[in-house]
Order: C-alpha cells, then structure tokens, then sequence
C-alpha cells in the first residue's frame, strides 16, 4: 500500500515551514500566516514563489482562511532572527497536534 501524499511531502526538502502570528494565539483567527525558509543556493528569490507554489496552493485548498506567505532566505531569516521574532512554529507540528494549540490558547 503506497503512503499518502501529504502537505507537508509538497514542501520542496531544501525548505522548512513555519506558523506565526494570529493562528497560534486566537480561536478565529483571520488569517494562517506561513514563513517558507528557502536554500538561495538551490532556489533564486525571483524563482521562490514559483517554487513553492504547489505547497502555497495545497495549504489554500485546505484551510478556510486567508493564507499570508512570507518567503526569507535562510541567510534572511537567519539576520532578521524572523522565528525567534514571531515565535514562529514549524508547519508540521502545527497542522499534526491543533487539540494542543486550542488548550495552549485556553490555559
């Protein structure tokens, strides 16, 4: 039996995702505000959208908020320290345990 194909699998390996702003602090947010983390080396910036448009549309096509895309340079993120920042949280650990954002939010 062949492994489902999931949002995160769409995400090309050199980049990493994160979860930041009103999503991890309010029980209706309005919009899901996503950092993409990209390698420069394997993906120029004027080509970054294009890039990861397929994981771009596959989160659009399963949350019923607006998304908000933010797309940094490792060396970017790296300077801005963007994560640290916002709090940022990988996309992954996000999508994978929503129960725990909802009594993070409560408690």
């Amino acid at each position: 039996m062949d492994a489902q194909p999931t949002l995160i699998t769409s995400l090309p390996k050199s980049s990493t995702a994160y979860v930041f702003g009103s999503f991890l602090r309010s029980n209706s947010p309005r919009d899901l505000d996503v950092l993409i983390v990209y390698d420069q080396r394997l993906c120029a910036p004027s080509e970054a959208y294009r890039y990861h448009d397929d994981f771009i549309r596959q989160i659009q096509s399963v949350v019923n908020i607006d998304v908000d895309v933010t797309l940094l340079t490792q060396e970017e993120v790296k300077s801005s320290r963007f994560i640290e920042n916002t709090d940022a949280i990988p996309f992954g650990d996000v999508m994978r345990r929503p129960s725990e954002r909802s009594r993070r939010k409560d408690g």
